[in-house]
């Protein structure tokens, strides 16, 4: 039983400014461990005074979450490791059943190294639903507008990975033009509305930038979409503006529920 309980012994055939053999704390041998400071005292703040819904964590960002989750999974804290994976999905990361992504698509995925950070987190931790708008805000990102560190910051994913981004983006946009060619509101169909005053399919100029809009679809197909969702026009009649945001709401959830499909991450 006391072998059981021992601590592993450092290695002392180094040298001595190689290792740790001889440095104790209380008679205590030093064990040098390969956790974030940040990570343990995060933790920390929870297990004393062990008043897991009386911490404040508003503090907490979703890095600071992330390694919490690291954390609490490597020394089995199981309750602490589901609060934080519930956090980082009610507040900072997005999820494919999530009715809504354009907020943080604009606050917190504008940042590539972020989605690198939050795919590396989601395959470490066996999270395979953080992992599908990562890939999708990665693949569509605006490269020419981005500094050299930040395209850098690719280079920390596998090559297949890289490829799933590449390939991802071309099954995506093949999939936009089929779904939004026909769409009145992007100025491409014309369909007529009967109703008296509504200029549907009358007079295309009249929609807000038609091309303009189509670009920002092809480009950020979620982000237009769910922005055309809450959209309201005076020109249209109630009914086809209901129509029109209806059916945004159904190619916006088609075109997330194949993202797996488009990444290939099945």
């Amino acid at each position: 039983m006391a072998d059981l309980l021992s601590l592993p012994q450092p290695d002392t055939s180094l040298d001595d400014d190689q290792s740790l053999g001889d440095i104790t704390f209380n008679g205590i041998p030093f064990v040098e461990l390969h956790d974030r400071a940040m990570d343990f005292a995060n933790v920390l703040d929870f297990i004393y005074p062990k008043t897991l819904p009386l911490v404040r964590t508003t503090h907490l960002d979703a890095d600071d979450l992330m390694g919490i989750v690291r954390f609490a999974g490597k020394y089995l804290i199981d309750d602490l490791k589901d609060w934080a994976v519930m956090e980082l999905s009610e507040n900072h990361l997005i999820l494919p059943h999530d009715s809504s992504s354009k907020y943080y698509l604009d606050r917190h995925y504008s940042s590539p190294d972020f989605c690198v950070r939050v795919i590396q987190f989601a395959r470490e931790c066996s999270l395979p639903g953080f992992l599908p708008f990562a890939f999708y805000a990665l693949a569509t990102e605006d490269w020419d507008r981005r500094q050299p560190e930040d395209i850098l910051s690719l280079d920390q994913l596998s090559m297949e990975d890289r490829h799933r981004i590449q390939y991802g983006r071309i099954l995506l946009t093949k999939a936009v033009v089929e779904k939004g060619c026909q769409r009145p509101e992007y100025g491409i169909a014309r369909e007529f509305c009967p109703s008296a005053g509504c200029r549907k399919g009358h007079d295309i100029s009249q929609w807000t930038s038609p091309g303009v809009v189509w670009n920002e679809l092809l480009l950020h197909p979620i982000e237009e979409l769910e922005m055309r969702i809450g959209y309201q026009n005076g020109l249209f009649c109630d009914d086809c503006i209901d129509e029109m945001q209806n059916e945004a709401q159904v190619v916006r959830d088609d075109l997330v529920s194949r993202f797996s499909e488009f990444f290939k991450l099945e």
